[in-house]
């Protein structure tokens, strides 16, 4: 693009800023925050798809002596 059009239609270049540290540190906690939930959902299915199939296991009733 011809930089008199670009400047005409989008002002003058500006150069971009780079991210500062609390954004780093923000975006980074964000990361973490969504890889723990997706473990968790991950593990929370996988518990019902086995309950699913393998069943709840036998039910053993202890009867108190008498």
């Amino acid at each position: 693009m011809n930089p008199k059009t670009y400047a005409t239609l989008n002002g003058p270049w500006q150069p971009v800023h780079t991210p500062h540290r609390r954004q780093t540190a923000l975006a980074v906690l964000a990361g973490v925050l969504w890889a723990l939930t997706l473990m968790s959902l991950a593990w929370l299915a996988f518990l019902v798809s086995m309950t699913t199939v393998w069943g709840p296991g036998p039910v053993v009733w202890i009867r108190p002596d008498e």
